[in-house]
């Protein structure tokens, strides 16, 4: 379940977001080539400013699973541009000099959560800008079928998108109903892989042939509101090997397609766990139900089974594993029928945890053999995965012993989390799109399930490696593995892998090794060796220099390019963020169908409802009450808007520059005495993750803690409409005695209010680096206020005022510490 606000409808023009400014985003086209299995794509956004005033533009958008990102290019004006990679702290400050410059950067960089950030800086009223990103992908044979993903949107995520997800202010995520963007796809598939039967799961396809190849094109009306999938069938998995030139050594890449005995299948005991949380309404739920009766009809009576569905809590259905005989899986067959999206939030970190601690029914706990109880225990999980506690949910699955088999359902599961849940624990994953024939992705599942555990893992390179990938923790037939490695020399013979099945000794062999004069193949294997590098100091280097060497993006590192304009045309004063805003995924909670015609299924109707995945611990739909998607469409557009209006409280509403008073807003005034109000000072969370408080004025006399004057200079640096009224909204608080008089003194010095504000929030922001860190927006507002100013001065000032600013921080944090709480 995920968290869900509502503002008011600005306009009628779905094109608008929220705060009825255009979209910069306007269209997403991509290109992509198969060559055997690696995946070549290149995504062009196109962007667009329909505004009066330069904009900075944010968007925040996924790659598939495992995806390499390669290189990015632009169109500015005319001039094509190429990308660099840097290291993320030289990219920011090149980025944020070109933003003071007037130049237009753009940077490319990647969060916590499998996410990327595009960020296009200063593009100036009626400007056009084509953003080209390159990456690449290793598909896999998954039994008999490829599955070629490519991820569309970011659906709303329970949790803190900054806390645990960790996006940075700027990159948060949010998904309307309101916008809208096209999307056109051409996929061509060369070599063999020409040779398959096309099935696109998403959207309606053309398919072309020529003599060497496949042309997959995606037909008109498509948008970004879903996943877009193709399935690749009728070819058979093998083994091979390529090698390239890597400097003085040679990179390797094998992938190899094991086989493995044909034997009696493996009982399993089987504990499945299926999210019911309110992002699961509509397509998802009743893909999970036509999963789970799916999985009945593989059980057989040597497994065992319980029964759980989790959302804000977890429900045991059937609270211990039981034998599958006729009467429990009757039980189970009523309890699926009976599962519904209708248990709110998305706590899986619990669930999951819960789920791991069930045991056996003591009624039947002699009829399993003791063999079997030492093989562990399994744990289906069907859900969709829209959370943003990834690395916390991989944490406790990874520490519990069991394996994880997962079915992803939606039009837009988020993979990543999903995937390597199941690479983490030993177990598989596989993805179902609403519209997809579930029985064969549940009969793959337990085939694996079934098979025997491979242990002994080994991989001969002829050679012994300078650096080879982690073997994994388990081994299915059908199912390509990639490794890589680094050799000294060129290799003679193709890689080996060996491995026991049952006490079976097994080996496969790549048929030859291919030489590559590309020197993607490279990158790729440095890629996979930053991916493996551990969180320690030296290994974090040896990534970093890896990365800036090949050229990839990872935590530390970022792609950028400057458009350096000419004099007279440079971009002046700070631009208005643009947080490009996601479409809806179809399906998502009930809201529409992918089953349903490429349009706007039900967006003109829900004006004014918009779906805040970065807003921690929000009202579910399920809180809201809200109704039918039905009854929606069938209201007029004005009542929905009213409605919208009528449900907004204060908070949420920002009143319009126009009709505001003027209160305060001369900041070359001396700051107004006032009278202090005795009130003992709110606690505020010590953490640099504490929820940014909404843009709106506080009331005169709120006492003041440096936490709350950072808090509430974010707030008014953030708001679109009052971006200049940062001293208005500080002036209403109530400082202690010597912060004014030190706030007086400083605006007799500098001149104004608005640069001895500057200057004390720059120094609280140094004093609590480690529990408030301002946002990119609120650096640049502070620089272009105290650009004109001398830095010897300030650096006296800040001198002079040390002991009152830092005594202000110190009684502030006694009395928090030491202040009352009701029980």
């Amino acid at each position: 379940m995920n968290a869900v606000t509502s503002h008011p409808a600005a306009d009628l023009d779905e094109s608008e977001s929220e705060s009825g400014l255009a979209s910069s985003l306007q269209s997403v086209h991509i290109e992509g080539e198969l060559e055997g299995l690696l995946l070549r794509i290149t995504t062009r956004q196109h962007y667009k400013n329909q505004r009066k005033s330069n904009l900075e533009a944010v968007y925040t958008f996924p790659l598939p699973w495992g995806a390499t990102l390669l290189g990015l290019n632009a169109q500015i004006n005319g001039q094509r541009l190429q990308g660099t990679v840097l290291e993320k702290k030289q990219a920011t400050q090149r980025y944020e000099k070109a933003i003071d410059e007037g130049d237009t950067p753009i940077m490319v960089e990647r969060s916590e959560s499998g996410l990327y950030s595009a960020n296009l800086g200063n593009l100036k009223p009626g400007e056009e800008a084509d953003i080209e990103i390159e990456y690449a992908q290793l598909l896999r044979f998954e039994q008999g079928h490829i599955r070629i993903t490519l991820p569309t949107t970011v659906g709303p995520r329970y949790g803190d998108a900054h806390a645990t997800g960790g996006l940075a202010p700027h990159e948060s995520v949010s998904a309307s109903v309101l916008t809208e963007y096209p999307l056109t796809v051409n996929i061509t598939l060369n070599g063999e892989v020409a040779k398959a039967q096309v099935h696109c799961l998403s959207h309606t396809v053309a398919v072309s042939h020529t003599e060497t190849a496949t042309v997959v094109s995606l037909q008109q009306g498509g948008f970004l509101d879903r996943d877009f999938v193709l399935i690749l069938q009728g070819l058979q998995g093998q083994s091979f090997a390529s090698v390239a030139s890597d400097g003085e050594a040679f990179a390797v890449l094998a992938s190899f397609c094991p086989a493995l005995p044909d034997k009696a299948p493996q009982p399993v005991l089987l504990k499945v766990l299926v999210d019911c949380s309110g992002s699961m309404g509509g397509d998802s739920i009743a893909a999970a139900r036509r999963a789970l009766h799916e999985v009945l009809k593989e059980l057989g009576d040597q497994d065992w089974i319980s029964y759980s569905r989790f959302g804000s809590n977890v429900r045991h259905e059937l609270p211990a594993l039981q034998p599958c005989n006729a009467k429990t899986l009757k039980q189970v067959a009523k309890l699926v029928d009976a599962t519904d999206a209708d248990l709110g939030g998305t706590e899986m970190n619990q669930a999951l945890t819960n789920t791991f601690e069930l045991g056996m029914n003591q009624k039947f706990k002699g009829q399993i053999t003791p063999q079997r109880q030492t093989q562990g225990t399994d744990v289906l999980l069907i859900t969709d995965g829209d959370i943003w506690d990834v690395g916390g949910v991989i944490a406790s699955a990874r520490s519990s012993g069991h394996r994880l088999f997962v079915i992803g359902v939606g039009s837009s599961p988020t993979e990543s989390l999903l995937r390597q849940l199941a690479q983490e624990t030993g177990g598989a994953c596989e993805l179902v799109s609403p519209n997809q024939d579930v029985a064969d992705a549940i009969v793959r599942m337990f085939r694996r399930m079934h098979s025997a555990r491979c242990t002994s893992l080994r991989v001969d390179w002829g050679q012994p490696a300078l650096w080879q990938s982690a073997l994994p923790m388990a081994l299915y037939g059908g199912d390509t593995l990639h490794l890589c490695a680094r050799l000294a020399s060129l290799p003679t013979t193709p890689p080996q892998l060996s491995w026991v099945a049952k006490d079976t000794p097994m080996q496969v062999q790549a048929h030859q090794v291919n030489p590559q004069a590309d020197p993607l193949l490279a990158r790729l294997v440095a890629a996979q060796q930053v991916n493996q590098c551990d969180r320690t100091d030296k290994s974090r280097k040896q990534a970093l220099e890896l990365a800036l060497n090949y050229q990839l993006v990872t935590d530390q590192t970022n792609l950028i390019l400057v458009h350096v304009r000419q004099e007279g045309e440079k971009a002046e004063g700070l631009p208005d963020l643009d947080q490009v805003q996601h479409m809806l995924a179809a399906g998502w909670g009930g809201v529409g169908s992918v089953n349903e015609p490429l349009v706007s299924y039900s967006r003109r109707a829900m004006h004014g409802i918009s779906m805040r995945a970065s807003a921690p611990m929000m009202p579910s739909m399920d809180d809201l009450a809200m109704p039918a998607p039905t009854v929606w469409r069938n209201r007029s557009v004005a009542s929905a808007k009213v409605d919208a209006l009528s449900s907004v409280t204060g908070d949420d509403f920002v009143i319009p520059a126009f009709i505001r008073k003027a209160t305060g807003d001369d900041d070359s005034s001396p700051k107004a005495k006032k009278t202090p109000t005795p009130q003992a000072p709110t606690p505020q969370v010590p953490t640099s993750q504490a929820p940014r408080p909404q843009a709106r004025k506080l009331p005169p006399g709120t006492a003041a803690t440096p936490l709350l004057i950072l808090q509430t200079f974010e707030a008014s640096v953030q708001d679109r409409m009052g971006s200049q009224r940062f001293v208005s909204a500080l002036q209403a608080l109530d400082l202690p005695a010597q912060m004014e008089t030190m706030l007086d003194e400083l605006i007799k010095e500098l001149g104004t209010g608005a640069k001895a504000w500057a200057l004390v929030v720059q120094w609280l922001a140094q004093r609590l680096a480690g529990q408030f860190t301002l946002s990119r927006q609120g650096e640049r507002q502070l620089r272009q206020v105290l650009k004109s100013e001398n830095a010897a001065l300030l650096q006296k000032l800040k001198e002079t005022w040390a002991d009152t600013v830092d005594g202000f921080v110190s009684v502030t944090n006694q009395i928090l510490t030491h202040a009352p709480t009701s029980d």
